[in-house]
């Protein structure tokens, strides 16, 4: 296993503070949230896509998710409901709004 890098850089002084208050918040200390919130921010760096890329992709699947729900929830208003198909159609689109 390789030794692993010792990286230390310098926080403002309002930048130090929240990492303290958050740490503090956490349980943990101002190294090991750094640690983690450097690893984290890697991470979705390593992603490749900008920002706003990832969030349309986001709202993109949300929005399937949405149709999906509309569809099994209707389905099974209507098959183990016995509800009727116009009725089940009006209660999802009243409760979860119109299918995107």
């Amino acid at each position: 296993m390789k030794p692993s890098n010792v990286i230390a850089f310098r926080l403002d002084p309002h930048h130090g503070e929240r990492l303290r208050a958050r740490a503090e918040r956490c349980r943990q200390s101002p190294g090991d949230l750094a640690r983690a919130l450097v690893r984290d921010a890697l991470e979705q760096a390593e992603d490749g896509a900008p920002l706003g890329e990832r969030v349309d992709r986001l709202a993109h699947e949300v929005g399937e998710l949405r149709r999906d729900l509309h569809t099994a929830l209707r389905a099974l208003l209507v098959t183990a409901g016995q509800v009727p198909v116009p009725d089940a159609e009006a209660w999802a689109a009243e409760n979860l709004g119109k299918p995107c």
